[in-house]
């Protein structure tokens, strides 16, 4: 089987991690074959991922912010477990859980426009708990 291009993004939200997104994500790397040759996570617009949707957190109950940072460190581990490799296809900013996405893939490909940071700008620490 050849590799599966999983195209994700809401460019109008610089393609946050909101946990629809995590989510979707996750459904769709456990359903690739294990027999598929690789995985390609992009994205679309100028933004590979700004990390967590900030708006979403800041609306959300302690215990829904909880369940997006879990299901964020269910997605992390589901890369690192997977037995088809994993690659970030990176063209914008990966910042905060964006970073964290693009280092836990097996591997990634940048295009000069790429550029990371482990945290936010409008945070000044990390977004894991």
């Amino acid at each position: 089987s050849s590799g599966i291009n999983a195209e994700y993004g809401n460019p109008a939200k610089r393609n946050a991690l909101s946990l629809d997104m995590l989510n979707h994500v996750i459904s769709d790397i456990e359903s690739v074959s294990p027999q598929s040759r690789c995985i390609v996570i992009r994205s679309t617009g100028s933004v590979f991922s700004s990390g967590h949707d900030l708006k979403e957190l800041a609306a959300a109950s302690q215990e829904i912010q909880y369940s997006i940072f879990n299901r964020c460190n269910d997605l992390m581990i589901l890369i690192s477990r997977s037995s088809v490799p994993i690659l970030a296809s990176v063209d914008g900013f990966a910042t905060a859980a964006g970073c964290q996405l693009v280092a836990a893939c097996h591997m990634a490909v940048c295009s000069d426009r790429s550029k990371f940071a482990s945290r936010g700008e409008n945070k000044r620490e990390n977004c894991s708990r």
